[in-house]
């Protein structure tokens, strides 16, 4: 899922603290100078240093005082936790001792929900205390820079916080664990101890620190167990993904202390251990060939319960981490106050009458000897954990698991001895032998820990049944693993999305070269000045490969950053040049021509490699989601491209400046560094994996025969999304939520991520193109028309990116979150943009209820049906349908509505118009008066399946973003989106690609296109009209005359029209095709609905029976105006291609297509004329002629009767026809 970030300066220490300090760079000898010596000169010239970290016994003792006073804090701390959460839990019990069962009750709820909220509000002060600490410290000792990705984990506040936490949640009762929680509190108290001075030292080297970090995780294992050996074992499995073998002393000098501190402590304060309060009888004999078979069974038995147990955890964490991103403010305060007091609610409740009935029992009672309750009451004591464990263990505050799945385990095995004793009374098995391998057994199934068998025979004090147990538990992981799923420790750390490398599994034949990036930046031996700024802005604070020409591309060694800021001041201050630091990235510049902010500067923290390569996709990375920063898209070929990053860095440079950065200099030999590993691309991955796990690599260069010739591999940290494997990435990382699957060499999910964070942020991206020459042109015109949000924004993007398609220009400028033309008004009737047949008249969408009402009878009146409107507008045709409805009882009765709609302000708008009564979420409610349940989504995929629908699409398709292909000598070239700096008053212009684009390879050919050629159909563009009215006139008189024309087959100068390929010898250059890979989409996900679960569909949009020409069309108070004017302010509509849609929806044989027919012709077939007559009646003459305006309106050929079209989609399984669509009009 994620790798390890790894600096370059971190693996320079680690190199550095490999090699003998006694050398300096001086004592360096060629291979061929080593090459000449004897062996036994060259066996003397080879020295082996034990320990190259700690130098002297002072430093020795100053580790082990560290090691010392760690586990002494670690049990001190451990206590302290114990006794705070034992006196709030005594607190509770006494309310037991109340008279009155109701005010007992109360009293002892109320403490549950007190202690409850308060791990709330500690969470709520420090978000980094939330949740169990192992996951995170699972990333932190990969190498990952806590700075970047876990803000605040190693602060003092987030300390109180989280003990604070532990002490509430466990103290409120709650099915919850303390061992994560604790490993957080020492690697935070670990953190700030070597912050001392005294013991500053120790993290001097970064691999010493982190070994320290894991010492800390078996500190707080040992301490809350009493289990030393157990504490090691278990930071090793849990937190460790590579373990030096030299971290087992200090992980059990540490651990060792804090068991003895923990023991000291509780006996001088009176209190008992664990152990102390298990009582059992060392002397009962033992049955091996009795015992092991048993203890296996309950192993796979323990195994398969942690299934349930995985996947609740997973299920749930998901379903939360889902609600605590929803929009709603209402959802938000409900997870963040009300579902905790929930939970604890219902444990207050099963815990007071378990307690009451004296029917929940604890651990120790569970691992003593003597016998302790019956069938039913351990089973109630066995499933009580399995099943709140997964609720409490998901909710937004310090929770461990271990303790929850140990009672649970412990009651399981009671339950399965007692059994076993009442199926099989000769067998001699040990009741309390059982329970202690039922406890480690769904532990370590649900952990993946063989340290859990340690620390249960640690715990009890008894070995007599350790062979079984190791076997059980053995057993039960194995049975655990093939659920599919991970532990639940990485379970939940997949939830909060933490990066780190897990265990990959790789292909034989799988080598370096399938990952690798071959743009690598480089400088050569001989370059310019301009180049190493260009270094230096494109990689900030790494070093940089050196190559010896740009040819050979022989790798010299690498460059720090140090040094080439060195050599840039000084040739700076050598020829009087000013703002070095500016232009290599530092600081603002200081000259008062320009206010430009370096093009590629960080202001808030030092990146890694990985987040800088990072930046080469349109996303975030996880550096920058935790720094807060938003993003800017650049693309890959801009980033690698000299001249236009020259351009940009040397915006209001001197030509004297310009001229001497371009001069050639020479890079000093004594400031190139040795590499100390290079791959080879034939490397298999699996050798890749382990170095990258080992050494924790950000990244390796990739050579052959000593020449940069290949690339750079690296694997980056968070992969969000999978996207198949891009082409052009930058980076390649590995995504392993599914994993491999079936040996296969590819990955479901293998990736890249990109984004752009490391090269331009939004601020100084708008510093640059106001800067910009060509932008300065641009506003220097007069005549251009308003200049909004939308329009900066789309210019911003083509300037770094080139053009853009005419499908993602359509996408931003309908439906962008902020500014697109649907998100943000009511653009519907006199006072918006155009008018829909709904808006015009109740006719339409009562006759459109009428229709619907006769398609569900012909589906034989199921007893429940979907009406789903896409794109319903206003809700105008809603209301009148649900109004048409009410007067058939059994129809309405039998609805449930669905609104499928993207725009936040219009589904308001809908909102209110049906009086819609709203449920919690917002997106769903009830029509009045106990009426059908209505809900919104916003995409046609999310709609629920299993039952008949009926959809209703009324100008949806025309809206819907189209790709634009024209023919020229080349062949087909897509049509783009560029900025215009002519006079005209659009700030775009179209362009055409110098060649095929991706869109052109995937949609040429797999369309049929009608010849444009014909004299009949002709593109209309605004120059030649006035007014929609004059436009809509012209397009219908075309389509009248080529119906009739393709009936008696005599269209001019073209024998079949629709037939002929658009790649055929007919097409001529100029001609042009567009295409809605959206619409096609649409339709075809409707189809498939229909086919699966029964269902009809009306279309109704203007448009055509074939594919069209470029009819994009933008419209604009009731006026064509030009589509590229004032994007966002402006409606775009197509022509809708009927042809295509239906030969889509019809491809499976299991939906038939009937139409499309003019919606003049439909609406008369639906009765219109009778509906007409009845509104005539009882109102006045000035009623009557508006109501006849339109209809003439939606009927007559001049208007909307002809351009718009109705067609309808059934499935082959119901008889007959539509009605509206019988007889000719097929």
């Amino acid at each position: 899922m994620v790798s390890q970030l790894f600096t370059l300066e971190e693996f320079q220490e680690r190199v550095e603290s490999q090699c003998s300090p006694q050398y300096s760079a001086d004592d360096w000898e060629s291979i061929d100078g080593l090459a000449c010596r004897t062996p036994t000169e060259f066996s003397s010239a080879i020295t082996i240093h034990d320990d190259v970290v700690i130098k002297d016994n002072k430093e020795r003792f100053t580790l082990i005082a560290f090691l010392l006073v760690l586990g002494f804090i670690g049990g001190v701390l451990q206590v302290f936790c114990q006794w705070a959460i034992y006196e709030i839990q005594a607190l509770q019990i006494a309310s037991m001792g109340l008279e009155v069962p109701i005010e007992s009750y109360a009293l002892w709820t109320l403490c549950s929900l007190f202690f409850v909220i308060a791990a709330v509000v500690w969470t709520i002060l420090s978000p980094a205390a939330a949740g169990s600490g192992i996951a995170q410290m699972k990333v932190v000792l990969t190498g990952i820079d806590h700075t970047l990705y876990l803000p605040g984990y190693f602060s003092l506040w987030t300390l109180l916080c989280k003990i604070g936490g532990l002490i509430s949640a466990n103290g409120a009762g709650l099915y919850v664990g303390t061992e994560g929680v604790f490993v957080h509190i020492m690697a935070v108290v670990a953190h700030n101890l070597l912050q001392l001075r005294v013991f500053r030292k120790c993290q001097e080297h970064l691999f010493v620190r982190l070994q320290l970090l894991g010492a800390s995780s078996a500190v707080a294992v040992s301490s809350a167990f009493g289990s030393p050996i157990g504490g090691v074992l278990f930071s090793i499995e849990v937190t460790a993904t590579y373990y030096l073998v030299s971290n087992y002393f200090k992980a059990f000098v540490s651990s060792v202390t804090a068991t003895w501190m923990v023991l000291c402590t509780t006996r001088i304060f009176g209190r008992k251990i664990l152990l102390d309060e298990i009582v059992l009888d060392s002397e009962a004999p033992i049955n091996l060939l009795t015992e092991l078979p048993l203890a296996l069974i309950l192993g796979v038995l323990m195994g398969a319960l942690s299934w349930s147990i995985l996947f609740a955890t997973k299920y749930f964490a998901k379903l939360r981490k889902s609600c605590n991103t929803a929009p709603s403010t209402c959802m938000s305060v409900f997870m963040r106050w009300i579902d905790p007091a929930i939970m604890g609610l219902i444990t207050a409740t099963c815990t007071y009458f378990g307690t009451k009935y004296e029917v929940l029992y604890s651990l120790p009672a569970l691992l003593s000897d003597p016998p302790v309750g019956s069938l039913w009451t351990l089973a109630i004591n066995a499933l009580l954990p399995v099943m709140l464990l997964p609720l409490s263990v998901t909710l937004k505050f310090p929770t461990g698991v271990w303790l929850p799945n140990f009672v649970g385990g412990a009651a399981c095995g009671r339950f399965y001895a007692l059994l076993i004793h009442q199926i099989w009374p000769q067998a001699n098995i040990n009741d309390a032998q059982f329970a202690l391998i039922g406890a480690g057994c769904l532990t370590g199934a649900a952990t993946r820990t063989v340290s859990a068998a340690v620390i249960a025979l640690e715990i009890v004090g008894n070995l007599q049944c350790a062979r079984s147990m190791l076997c059980a538990v053995i057993l039960s992981i194995g049975v655990s693993t093939l659920s599919g799923l991970p532990s639940i420790y990485d379970v939940l750390g997949e939830a909060s999305g933490l990066p780190y490398l897990p265990v990959l599994a790789f292909d034989s034949k799988q080598t370096a070269s399938d990952i690798l990036h071959r743009d690598v930046v480089y400088l050569s031996k001989s370059t310019t000045m301009i180049k190493i700024l260009l270094a230096l802005n494109r990689l900030p604070n790494h070093e940089i490969p050196v190559v010896n020409n740009d040819k050979e591309k022989k790798l010299l060694g690498v460059v720090s950053v140090e040094e080439l800021k060195l050599i840039v001041e000084r040739f700076y201050k050598n020829h009087n040049l000013d703002n070095f630091e500016h232009d290599w990235g530092d600081k603002l510049s200081s000259s008062p021509k320009t206010n430009l902010v370096s093009p590629f500067s960080f202001q808030k923290t030092v990146p890694t490699l990985d987040h800088i390569y990072a930046t080469l996709r349109r996303g975030r990375s996880l550096s920058v989601n935790a720094c807060g920063q938003d993003l800017f898209p650049i693309h890959p070929l801009f980033m690698m491209d000299d001249v236009k990053m020259s351009s940009l860095l040397s915006q209001g440079w001197s030509t004297r400046k310009q001229v001497l950065l371009q001069e050639s200099i020479e890079l000093p030999l004594d400031c190139i560094q040795p590499l100390t590993v290079t791959l080879s691309k034939a490397t298999a991955l699996e050798d890749v994996h382990v170095l990258f796990t080992m050494l924790r690599l950000d990244h390796i260069y990739v050579t052959e025969f000593d020449k940069l010739d290949i690339g750079n591999m690296s694997l980056m940290a968070k992969v969000r999304r999978c996207a198949g494997v891009l082409l052009d990435a930058q980076f390649v990382s590995f995504s392993t939520r599914n994993g491999p699957k079936n040996g296969s060499s590819r990955w479901q999910e293998r990736t890249v991520q990109i984004d752009r964070s490391g090269l331009l942020q939004p601020n100084i991206a708008q510093a640059l193109l106001k800067d910009n020459k060509t932008m300065q042109a641009i506003n220097a015109k007069k005549k251009k028309s308003k200049e909004n949000e939308l329009v900066r924004s789309l210019r911003s993007m083509i300037e770094v990116r080139g053009p853009i398609t005419v499908a993602e220009f359509m996408r931003h400028a309908l439906s962008d979150p902020l500014h697109g033309y649907y998100m943000k008004r009511d653009v519907f009737g006199k006072k918006g943009d155009f008018t829909t047949a709904p808006e015009i008249s109740q006719m339409f969408g009562e006759l459109i209820g009428i229709w619907c009402i006769a398609t569900w009878q012909q589906l034989g009146m199921p007893s429940a049906i979907n009406i789903v409107e896409m794109g319903p507008g206003r809700g105008s045709l809603m209301q009148d349908f649900i109004r048409t409805a009410k007067q058939f009882p059994p129809f309405y009765n039998a609805l449930n509505i669905q609104m499928v709609e993207i725009s936040p302000a219009l589904r308001k708008i809908q909102l209110e118009k049906l009086d819609v009564i709203v449920g919690e979420s917002g997106k769903e409610g009830k029509l009045p008066d106990n009426g059908p349940t209505i809900a919104w989504y916003e995409d046609v995929s999310d709609l629920p399946t299993g039952t008949p629908s009926l959809y209703i699409a009324q100008e949806l398709f025309d809206a819907l973003p189209v790709h634009q292909f024209e023919y020229t000598s080349k062949g087909w070239c897509e049509r783009l989106i560029d900025i215009d700096v002519s006079d005209s008053e659009d700030h775009f212009c179209f362009v055409l690609s110098p060649g095929p684009t991706a869109a052109t390879r995937v949609y040429i050919g797999r369309e049929k296109v009608f010849n444009p050629s014909s004299n009949v159909i002709k593109h209309l563009s605004s120059d030649n009209s006035t007014t929609p009215h004059d436009i809509l006139k012209n397009i219908n008189a075309a389509a009248v005359l080529q119906q009739s024309q393709l009936q008696e087959n005599t269209l001019p100068n073209e024998p079949k029209a629709p037939a002929s390929p658009i790649l055929s010898p007919n097409v001529a250059v100029g001609d042009r095709i567009e295409i809605s890979p959206t619409g096609i989409a649409i339709i075809q996900d409707v189809s498939r609905r229909i086919a699966q679960d029964g269902g009809a569909a009306l279309i109704v949009d203007y448009g055509r029976d074939h594919p069209s020409e470029v009819s994009l069309r933008g419209i604009q108070n009731h006026e064509f105006v030009s589509v590229l004017r004032e994007p966002g302010d402006v409606d775009l509509s197509i022509d809708v291609d009927f042809s295509t849609l239906r030969r889509y929806a019809t491809e499976s044989g299991e939906v038939k297509a009937f139409g499309p027919i003019e919606q003049g012709l439909f609406l008369k077939e639906m009765g219109i004329e009778h509906r007409m007559a009845a509104l005539f009646q009882n109102c006045s003459e000035e009623t009557q002629e508006e109501i006849y305006k339109a209809y003439e309106r939606l009927v007559h050929p001049d208007q909307m009767g002809t351009i718009f079209k109705a067609m309808a989609l059934i499935s082959t399984k119901v008889p007959g026809v539509p009605v509206a669509f019988g007889g000719d009009h097929n």
